[in-house]
């Protein structure tokens, strides 16, 4: 049977999977993980590249000792951080991380460049503070000498397969959450690029999920102990790579991509540029096969991850089990997207104060504050689904919660029973799976992508929750 080799950049680590597909679907096995930090320097924060690059040698090392018919190679990440090259093929500085740009000085600076409306109606994005636009923007407001000079401009899950196969392209999922890529023409849009004084000449060759770039380089096939092994481009950017593993056999699903940010959407086949879907907030994101993942991001889970520190608990499950011993009771609700919990000091504080203004009741002890938060929460992610939806014209029959929060109950069930719709957990490794499925495409074992989901449907390892009347 076929493996595949599924690698998988984390905000805090990266894990390398063993996957193959069968009649039964989709089995995966972890051959190694590492973790990642990022770096404070003068100022601003780095990922350190090579020490990455090393680390990922010795994944693979152990993958190669762990089986003998390995079919490629893919990589799939979180982010869209970019790093510049110059003439010699060289790394001529170690990245910026994207959490490097979010602040709203930097939001406001681009519109020195351009209007949201004009890069909407261009790339189908709007302006997140978190794109690869945002981060040149910031690069050239602050004058880096890499950008200035630099002769190619990757993304960093294309620089690690530069540096695997000596082979430089840029990846359509990527460049399109990036806010680079034109939503129609799905190329790199020459006028955006223009504006930071870039071309699409200053990027790799550019590559859809499917299409195989090339094979690992002599010298890592030294390294590694790997034979002559293809990496094929999947879905690069995490939350497309996970849309493509959704386990179902029809195509009026939602999808919950619970991370370090949340994404709350459907998938299309063809982008929504009208002016409600920018008022809205709502990407079109290039997906595999032309699909559009069509979705607004959320803060989500850090405003729990906040609450955890501030609690004394360590996860998410102890926080869940501190919930579930709470008698059942009316809660009130606050709304998650509130900027002031970004800079708040007390998450119960916060709460307390929305709960006075709104006439609700003030929750009592950190349990009642950590269950208002995750009612809250999935009541949000219920409304935006229903938005994003109207915004479409289109109706779902189930939700799929995928990411961190997947494989939490108690937070599967509430959103059920708030969207009164079954949703699919038990998902936290989803991008990785449709990492291996993007392989596996590529390598012809189906045909479209519908027999991919309808064989990992097949799956014993997700759970489904009904919705409770």
């Amino acid at each position: 049977m076929n493996t595949y080799v599924a690698i998988d950049i984390l905000p805090t680590c990266i894990n390398t999977y063993m996957g193959q597909i069968g009649e039964n679907g989709l089995e995966m096995q972890l051959a190694d993980s590492f973790e990642i930090h990022e770096v404070h320097i003068f100022g601003h924060y780095y990922w350190n590249v090579f020490n990455i690059y090393g680390n990922l040698l010795k994944s693979l090392k152990k993958v190669a000792a762990q089986s003998e018919e390995i079919s490629s190679i893919g990589i799939d990440g979180f982010g869209a951080d970019i790093c510049c090259f110059g003439t010699d093929g060289q790394l001529l500085s170690q990245p910026l991380s994207f959490l490097d740009v979010i602040d709203n000085k930097n939001k406001t600076r681009l519109q020195h460049r351009m209007t949201e409306a004009e890069l909407f109606e261009k790339t189908g994005m709007p302006n997140l503070t978190f794109s690869s636009l945002m981060l040149l923007n910031t690069m050239r407001e602050y004058g880096s000498t890499s950008l200035s000079v630099a002769d190619k401009i990757l993304f960093l899950q294309d620089t690690l397969i530069y540096l695997l196969t000596g082979e430089m392209i840029t990846e359509s999922t990527v460049a399109s959450a990036g806010g680079l890529m034109n939503a129609n023409s799905r190329g790199l849009d020459a006028n955006i690029l223009s504006r930071m004084n870039l071309t699409p000449r200053n990027f790799g060759t550019f590559v859809y999920p499917g299409m195989t770039i090339g094979t690992i380089s002599e010298d890592v096939r030294k390294l590694t102990g790997l034979p002559k092994v293809p990496v094929v481009a999947v879905a690069e950017q995490d939350v497309a790579s996970s849309v493509i593993s959704v386990p179902t056999e029809t195509n009026k699903f939602a999808y919950i991509f619970s991370g370090r940010m949340s994404a709350v959407g459907i998938e299309l086949t063809k982008p929504i540029l009208k002016y409600t879907a920018l008022q809205n907030k709502v990407c079109n994101q290039q997906g595999i096969n032309d699909r559009i993942c069509f979705h607004k991001f959320l803060r989500g889970l850090p405003l729990l991850q906040k609450g955890w520190a501030e609690w004394g608990v360590e996860s998410e499950a102890e926080m869940t089990r501190m919930v579930q011993e709470l008698p059942e009771e009316a809660s009130s609700f606050v709304d998650t997207e509130l900027t002031v919990f970004d800079s708040a000091s007390s998450v119960n504080e916060v709460v307390a104060n929305y709960c006075r203004l709104t006439h609700q009741v003030v929750p009592e002890g950190n349990g009642a504050v950590a269950r208002c938060m995750m009612k809250s929460l999935a009541l949000r992610y219920v409304e935006e689904i229903q938005r994003v939806c109207n915004v479409a014209e289109k109706e779902v029959d189930e939700i799929h919660m995928m990411g961190t929060s997947s494989d939490n109950e108690y937070f599967c069930q509430l959103i059920a029973d708030a969207a009164q719709k079954p949703v699919c957990g038990n998902r936290k490794n989803a991008a990785a799976e449709g990492n291996v499925m993007a392989q596996a495409y590529a390598a012809g074992v189906v045909d479209n992508v519908e027999e991919l989901r309808s064989l990992n449907s097949r799956s014993t390892t997700h759970k489904w929750y009904e919705p409770k009347r």
